[in-house]
């Protein structure tokens, strides 16, 4: 059975992204996700490798892509797109 977790993330790229997770992971872990992008980008669905855990957060990750599909992919490159414009 597959454990389902509601996590925070607190920095999204193009490659990677951090959260923070009530639940202990380990470097190559491997992670499946749905994220829920703000307003109407929607939902992206991907796979990712834990890469890191924050030495001194211990509840803080950072996980690169592995499965992404195009679809996903492009709405994240427009979410990624439409955020950093807005800071402008």
């Amino acid at each position: 059975e597959r454990a389902t977790h509601n996590l925070k993330t607190f920095s999204i790229s193009a490659m990677d992204f951090k959260f923070i997770s009530p639940t202990e992971l380990s470097v190559g872990d491997i992670i499946e996700c749905s994220l829920i992008l703000p307003k109407e980008y929607g939902t992206i669905i991907f796979k990712a490798r834990i890469e890191a855990r924050d030495e001194v957060y211990d509840t803080e990750y950072t996980a690169r892509y592995t499965v992404i599909d195009n679809a996903c992919m492009q709405t994240l490159l427009y979410y990624i797109y439409m955020y950093s414009n807005s800071l402008d």
